[in-house]
């Protein structure tokens, strides 16, 4: 199910921006009971990027409204809901001088709950390496824009392999996550996550995760650097709004005839699958 500016529709302007140029942000909603977890953080994010775009004019409480009003219609334990903000339409041209403050698009969908997110949560997942490189950029990092073409190259990668994920570096080599979620190692009582600072998306569940850890017996440090410290990693977890986290079971070669690496723990993943579940 679809609406677009609080309407029924699955129809969009082709002079919309979202589809001219990818102008406009997104965020991935877990809906459980007909209830959107963590709203106001998806909320919250979606605004804090609207600004650094300099995307202006939306009514916030009638993007709320829209959203708890989709999430009504679920039938299911569990959903899916997409926001999309995009800058709206216009002519021609990458100028927004002339765009009025009123302009924005909203697109909200519902979908159905994967079930493989259960079973992957059980049985934990193997990944591998990408050779694609994410692009530095200080101005567009963190935020969860419109312009995916990296995340699909990726993608199709990951399928090529019959891997669930792919670890991610940025074009100068540093450690980003990967392709659809972000990623934490653990050395004994030492949880690394990348900083994001130069590329890479602050994930919601990312931040839960780390304001949980926060408050525990676990240190957490920033790092870029993941191969120096790869035959000492302990643990290794994957996160994301929808998962909301999986315990990596190997990290293999592309041909699947290595491994590089195997958990020897699950320890971090067990401790937080009952808090964020």
């Amino acid at each position: 199910m679809y609406w677009v500016n609080g309407k029924k529709d699955n129809f969009v302007s082709v002079d919309d921006r979202s589809i001219q140029f990818g102008d406009g942000v997104f965020t991935t909603i877990r809906i459980m009971k007909r209830k959107p977890l963590l709203i106001d953080d998806h909320l919250e994010r979606l605004k804090v990027s609207s600004e650094q775009l300099f995307i202006s004019g939306t009514n916030w409480e009638m993007v709320e409204k829209n959203i708890r009003d989709a999430a009504s219609f679920n039938c299911d334990n569990f959903a899916v809901i997409k926001v999309i903000l995009s800058r709206g339409r216009s002519e021609r041209g990458y100028s927004i001088s002339s765009l009025s403050e009123n302009s924005p698009t909203l697109i909200v969908s519902l979908t159905k709950y994967s079930k493989d997110y259960k079973k992957k949560r059980i049985n934990g997942i193997d990944i591998t390496f990408s050779d694609i490189r994410i692009s530095r950029n200080h101005k567009l990092s963190k935020i969860k824009h419109l312009n995916r073409l990296e995340q699909i190259l990726i993608k199709r990668q990951s399928d090529l392999y019959k891997v669930d994920e792919c670890i991610v570096l940025d074009t100068s080599g540093n450690l980003i996550g990967c392709c659809s979620s972000n990623i934490f190692f653990r050395i004994k009582n030492k949880v690394y996550t990348p900083d994001l600072f130069y590329a890479g998306i602050e994930g919601i569940m990312r931040k839960k995760i780390i304001d949980i850890l926060y408050e525990t017996e676990y240190q957490i440090l920033y790092t870029g650097n993941f191969l120096r410290d790869l035959f000492f990693i302990d643990e290794i977890i994957v996160s994301n709004s929808l998962m909301p986290i999986f315990s990596v079971n190997r990290i293999l070669l592309h041909n699947k005839r290595r491994v590089i690496w195997k958990s020897s723990s699950r320890k971090l993943f067990n401790f937080l699958l009952p808090l964020i579940l």
